[in-house]
């Protein structure tokens, strides 16, 4: 059995840690530069870019409007974004655009009131993001994206 290329599919994932998670006094070895948004961010788009995945999974994700969502593109990503229930960030997953086609996406909440609840150990609340994806040759991809 051979692989073709087409057959392949990178995955990054990453969790980029938000600005509401980076006070200084919770990092205190830390360079205060190093913490702020935008040192990090062009760091991660950069990243993002070298690494060249078909898909991007990210968490902590805040600035998506005005930050991450116009770079990926530039990138050739296209991108769906969900914000947490309670915070001020939330899940990213993002696609090579001519590779992929969304073909749904859903969001499920966690409340312990569920079927699915009992195989899951997550507070009350948190959120999965779930992305279904049709590559050019026609196979579909099923993401499930967790907060953490």
């Amino acid at each position: 059995y051979s692989v073709r290329e087409s057959d392949i599919i990178s995955i990054l994932s990453f969790n980029i840690l938000a600005d509401c998670y980076c006070p200084p006094e919770f990092f205190p070895y830390a360079d205060k530069q190093i913490l702020l948004h935008s040192y990090r961010a062009p760091l991660i788009v950069k990243q993002i870019g070298e690494l060249d995945a078909d898909i991007v999974c990210l968490q902590e994700v805040d600035h998506y409007e005005d930050y991450f969502q116009g770079r990926l593109k530039a990138l050739g990503y296209r991108s769906i974004y969900e914000p947490k229930s309670s915070r001020r960030e939330g899940l990213l997953v993002a696609w090579k655009e001519s590779r992929f086609k969304m073909t749904e996406s859903f969001v499920r909440c966690f409340d312990r009131g569920h079927e699915y609840d009992q195989y899951f150990e997550f507070q009350k609340g948190y959120k999965a993001l779930f992305v279904r994806l049709r590559d050019v040759n026609c196979r579909i991809l099923s993401l499930i994206l967790l907060e953490n």
